[in-house]
């Protein structure tokens, strides 16, 4: 792991995954996860030539919280990192809702990224009632009751804590053996785990900033964005990412008939080596 220290004096971590002398690529993972789950597209990055610094958001694995977080706020520690590592040219990974963590990125520092890839990603509207029942009762705590939404997490850091096989096999459950095959779906529960710190209390902040107004125009994201969403993502639903491609001046969507909220992951080939061809 890596870390930054930021104009704030707030630590900023990353993993670093992939090829070291590939292109440099952020990637945001969704939420309640750290950067660790990066490690699952590791060996991928490394055949496509990627590196992959997988970024642990505040509040989650080593990096601090930020009392005063917002997406830009989030955009803006991304630009120390990128300066302190010395990217002048990069590609942005979000997945779920690291997606618009990864747009944040972009907005902040279109100069230097040349393009975005947005897998499964959380629009800001989603309506609870297109998303299976769990998800769909989170964004609504997380509009309505911050409290009862950081006592949910808090529950699953504890559920996590004594029962960790059952959620590592349901994640499987949700995907073809094929596509799991080598992968080492150990890191799913302490990437989790180090997201849920302080009894849920950042975990419970970060996941409010995606379903309130993100603080920055999508319009002004002016860099080639490809989204890949699936027809059948109760998680992340299809209509609310219409809305993000619809106002994105730059974007090339695949939409995939039947594909779940796992898409990036089973599509983890093509989607780095689009990163890697750096298409814009």
């Amino acid at each position: 792991m890596g870390e930054i220290l930021l104009t704030d004096n707030r630590r900023l971590a990353y993993r670093d995954y992939g090829d070291p002398d590939g292109h440099p690529c952020l990637y945001t993972p969704g939420w309640p996860s750290s950067g660790l789950l990066g490690s699952l597209y590791g060996d991928t990055a490394r055949a496509a030539g990627v590196r992959l610094l997988a970024v642990d958001k505040p509040g989650s694995g080593g990096s601090d919280p930020d009392p005063y977080a917002s997406l830009p706020r989030f955009g803006a520690d991304a630009v120390e990192l990128v300066d302190q590592l010395g990217l002048d040219s990069l590609s942005v990974f979000g997945e779920s809702g690291g997606g618009p963590y990864a747009l944040a990125i972009a907005a902040a520092v279109p100069d230097r990224v040349r393009q975005v890839v947005l897998a499964a990603s959380f629009g800001p509207d989603a309506d609870p009632s297109e998303m299976n029942p769990m998800i769909g009762q989170l964004v609504t705590l997380a509009r309505t009751d911050p409290e009862a939404l950081q006592r949910q997490f808090a529950g699953l850091d504890h559920w996590l804590s004594v029962d960790p096989a059952q959620f590592e096999q349901g994640f499987l459950a949700s995907l073809p053996p094929e596509v799991t095959a080598g992968l080492d779906t150990s890191v799913l529960v302490p990437a989790t785990r180090e997201a849920l710190r302080e009894e849920g209390r950042w975990a419970a902040q970060g996941f409010g900033l995606l379903v309130q107004p993100w603080g920055f125009e999508l319009s002004t994201v002016d860099v080639p964005v490809r989204v890949w969403h699936g027809t059948a993502d109760d998680s992340a639903p299809l209509s609310a990412a219409r809305t993000v491609i619809d106002a994105l001046p730059r974007c090339t969507a695949h939409i995939l008939e039947g594909e779940g909220h796992s898409i990036g992951l089973v599509h983890r080939e093509q989607i780095l080596q689009k990163v890697l061809a750096r298409q814009g």
